[in-house]
């Protein structure tokens, strides 16, 4: 296992509790000790597995507003949630 200098010195300044720390540490465990042998054969998804991309009906703009908890007559309103 190569050891990425530069990495270990960005996670050194991440700060934790101790109860962060010691439930982080108990994720880890679970994680290492989950039994996989039964999962059966991973297999990729082709583009040959995709529905074809076709128009089908849907909403008017009128049913997609009368839904919306707030909209302005032409577009839905949602609450801000990046500064």
């Amino acid at each position: 296992m190569s050891l990425d200098i530069n990495l270990l010195n960005e996670l050194g300044k991440i700060e934790f509790n101790c109860i962060q720390f010691d439930s982080i540490l108990k994720f880890i465990d679970q994680i290492r000790n989950a039994k996989i042998d039964n999962t059966g054969e991973i297999t990729a998804i082709t583009l040959a597995d995709l529905r074809d991309d076709t128009v089908k009906p849907s909403f008017t703009q009128a049913q997609a507003l009368g839904n919306a908890p707030r909209h302005d007559g032409q577009y839905i309103i949602v609450p801000k949630v990046v500064e």
